[in-house]
């Protein structure tokens, strides 16, 4: 191992360049206007895989973009480790808001700083390069590697797509995933599960155009008003969660999930800082800040719109109101029954005097691992050996829906083992990913291969 940490300490200005390079790069999957863009962010991966020694690299095509595929399958009777990363990025506005170009990268003793930094381009690329200081050392792996980068992680479900057609291209003992942060800036951390996610829109109509405050003010519904009184319900006055059969659904949360949360206290002050907001939340009764942040559903307002907010003032009660609404789910919900219970919520909120219109977007499951997995808790001691502090293991408050595909089609433990931080600012302006981050955690990787190489292989393929 220190011939492999060795070549990653002396190439770290190499690797560096190339991720730089890769961000330059404005893959936004969304933005029909970038489409090329995503393309060549594609090809530059792929040629990438080909430089450091990875075989049978070719596009997996998609309704979207190109999933890139590469391979390593040189250890007969080691365990077969899927990588999966992606190379389209999120958009970067409010462009205003960055302090550099968020395409013109910049680096400073202690971070990068660019759209892609961290989410993915940083994380997936930390990890090919110890897969090349393996095969640049070693003429090998310990493991063998399969890596599956997409172009629509951020965007829509095409990556799935490649998957559920690929299974039998993709079997593996386990999936790995670096695209996660640290619970803080000291402790590595292992994710087991992960939130799901359901989205929709609801708006509410009124009178058929704007009308005059005074004139029909106390005549007719403000539809911005009646949509605001029915989303307050959504949550009693403790901020327990108020849909009817919304967080019943959830399954309970077992001793040994509340024992591994108990262990790590939220950094009130760390995240205050890093939010600007004056104070968080309150739990509901019986829970804590982290047991609120990991474990339970949420429903959390993400826009709203109606009627006048330009300059100045206009005396009008708007025709309509507008809002979306982010659920995130836990083990025991099942999507399929998420827009019913939405739905089933607000037919009794409205009165005769507005109509209304609920758009749902398809629901992602939450998932979980068995905490004592051994890939999971392998990752777990690795990380605590080359970071020097004992690792967290816990669960995810955000999603990645695409792991659900993953363990419903291909049937194997999920590991998340970022190295992002959570001050990383992804999806947001000034995006980065600390440069120490980005080095060490290719050690970590490195050192994970050779942890799994020991393990035994209960492969498919």
């Amino acid at each position: 191992m220190e011939k492999i940490f060795e070549y990653l300490r002396t190439h770290q200005a190499a690797h560096l360049a190339r991720l730089v390079e890769w961000l330059k790069v404005p893959s936004i999957s969304a933005d029909s206007a970038h489409e090329a863009d995503t393309r060549r962010a594609g090809a530059f991966i792929a040629q990438h895989l080909r430089q450091i020694g990875l075989t049978n690299v070719r596009p997996l095509p998609t309704s979207g973009h190109d999933v890139i595929y590469g391979e390593w399958l040189g250890a007969p009777g080691r365990p077969t480790i899927m990588i999966y990363g992606h190379y389209d990025v999120q958009p970067p506005d409010p462009v205003e808001q960055w302090t550099s170009p968020p395409f013109e990268p910049r680096v400073d003793d202690t971070a990068i700083y660019a759209r892609g930094a961290n989410d993915n381009k940083g994380q997936i690329m930390l990890v090919l390069n110890a897969i090349e200081a393996w095969l640049a050392t070693q003429k090998r792996l310990p493991v063998n590697i399969r890596c599956l980068i997409e172009g629509d992680e951020e965007s829509g479900p095409a990556g799935a797509e490649a998957i559920r057609r690929e299974a039998a291209l993709l079997a593996c003992d386990a999936v790995v995933i670096s695209d996660t942060p640290w619970i803080d800036e000291r402790t590595p951390t292992i994710l087991y599960g992960a939130r799901g996610s359901g989205f929709f829109e609801i708006v509410v109509r009124g009178p058929h155009h704007d009308v005059h405050s005074g004139i029909y003010g106390g005549l007719v519904m403000n539809p911005a008003f009646v949509l605001c009184q029915a989303l307050a319900k959504a949550k009693d006055a403790c901020g327990r969660l108020a849909v009817p059969g919304f967080a019943e659904s959830a399954s309970p949360i077992t001793p040994e999930e509340r024992a591994l949360v108990d262990r790590m206290p939220v950094d009130v002050e760390s995240i205050r800082r890093a939010t600007g907001v004056p104070a968080l939340l309150e739990p509901i009764p019986g829970e804590t800040h982290r047991s609120m942040n990991a474990l339970q559903p949420t429903f959390e307002i993400v826009g709203m719109v109606s009627g006048y907010t330009g300059k100045g003032q206009k005396t009008i009660i708007p025709a309509e109101a507008r809002a979306k609404v982010n659920c995130r789910l836990v083990p025991g919900q099942d999507p399929t029954m998420f827009e019913t219970i939405i739905r089933n919520f607000f037919t009794t909120m409205f009165p005769a005097g507005v109509t209304w219109e609920l758009q749902v977007s398809k629901a992602a499951p939450a998932w979980a691992n068995d905490i004592q997995d051994p890939y999971l808790t392998c990752a777990a001691r690795v990380a605590s050996s080359v970071f020097g502090v004992e690792a967290v293991i816990t669960r995810e408050p955000a999603s990645i829906p695409i792991v659900s595909t993953i363990r419903e089609v291909l049937r194997v433990p999920v590991v998340l083992c970022g190295m992002g931080l959570p001050d990383d600012g992804i999806h947001s302006p000034r995006e980065k990913f600390h440069l120490q981050q980005y080095y060490r955690g290719a050690e970590c990787y490195a050192a994970l291969f050779a942890a799994y190489g020991e393990m035994k292989s209960g492969c498919r393929s």
